[in-house]
């Protein structure tokens, strides 16, 4: 068994369910790649449409709200085919690099290679095994156009709304969403803790500022150390942003409470050593927290996808949804 496991930048999330899945699949020596989509794209243009998302999620969500809302409006019109005709012009690519890569099965965890992946499946190869992975806890505009074996949702919770959308019951399998071996692992608050040097006494609040523009991260950061007790420290997971990393250090440097944590492999660490976690409501970072088992508050949601998940997680008790700073 060949398995090829088709991502985009368009989200991290769907970056590390891939990355998950393959390391999976590996532990059962089975054969998996992970492949960015556009195939054969080069690694600057890979790297500018990871840098476009961002920056629109960071610095335009309303115009990401807008564009996701208006993709919302098309798939319920009569031109909610243009995602599909448009992803179909990879087909032939696609379909070259499945059959020079001897591949038995195909898994896709974004709407668009599941689209490109539908066109193969039709034009070239039928008996090839093909799969939707979703990485978020609701419907996402044009799944109704992709036509594979099965697809793997996050929640059973989900099937009826997604068998309202015009998918088949019996090809949903809600098996959750894929997250890495060491978010699964029994290390102790207190390890991770010892592991990070961070004390073993104080309540710590995490915030995973993800895509958030820093204004909105700055006013919440100020509004939880003005707030909480003196037996708390406040970390943030800046990530790659530099910028924001500056300014919190800037705007908070009296604080001895308060740390900033530029991009980090021990992003699992940090979480363990939580006693709240305070993030955006993406599908994988909600579902690692949950597999965790720490209290869970989501916030900065955009429209689409993300209000969508964080009130899935609110109805069913395993998160509170703030609406505001």
């Amino acid at each position: 068994m060949k398995i090829l496991i088709l991502t985009c930048s368009t989200g991290e999330g769907h970056n590390s369910a891939s990355s998950a899945l393959c390391e999976e699949a590996k532990n059962y020596g089975i054969d998996a790649e992970v492949t960015y989509f556009p195939l054969l794209v080069k690694e600057k243009d890979n790297a500018f449409i990871s840098k476009l998302y961002n920056w629109m999620i960071n610095k335009a969500p309303k115009l990401f709200g807008f564009i996701y809302l208006l993709n919302r409006i098309i798939d319920k019109s009569f031109i909610h085919k243009w995602a599909y005709l448009i992803s179909s012009s990879k087909a032939k690519e696609l379909y070259k690099y499945i059959k020079d890569g001897s591949y038995d099965c195909v898994i896709a965890s974004q709407i668009y290679p599941m689209l490109t992946l539908t066109k193969v499946k039709k034009k070239y190869m039928n008996n090839l095994l093909c799969y939707g992975l979703m990485t978020d806890y609701t419907y996402i505009p044009y799944t109704k156009d992709v036509e594979l074996d099965k697809y793997f949702i996050a929640h059973k919770d989900l099937i009826e709304l997604f068998e309202e959308k015009g998918l088949e019951k019996e090809k949903l399998y809600p098996t959750g969403i894929p997250v890495r071996e060491s978010f699964k692992t029994d290390v102790s608050k207190n390890e991770a803790r010892k592991l990070l040097n961070i004390n073993l006494d104080k309540k710590i609040y995490l915030i995973m500022s993800g895509g958030s523009g820093s204004g909105k991260v700055l006013k919440l950061c100020d509004e939880i150390l003005n707030t909480v007790v003196l037996d708390s420290e406040l970390y943030v997971l800046a990530g790659k942003n530099k910028k924001l990393k500056e300014l919190l250090e800037k705007k908070f440097s009296n604080f001895h409470n308060f740390k900033v944590v530029e991009f980090t492999k021990d992003i699992n660490l940090y979480m363990r050593s939580s006693d709240v976690i305070i993030t955006k409501p993406g599908g994988l970072s909600s579902t690692e927290t949950g597999i965790m088992n720490i209290p869970l508050v989501h916030i900065l949601a955009m429209k689409g996808c993300e209000e969508d998940n964080a009130k899935f997680f609110e109805k069913h008790h395993m998160s509170v949804y703030a609406k505001s700073v």
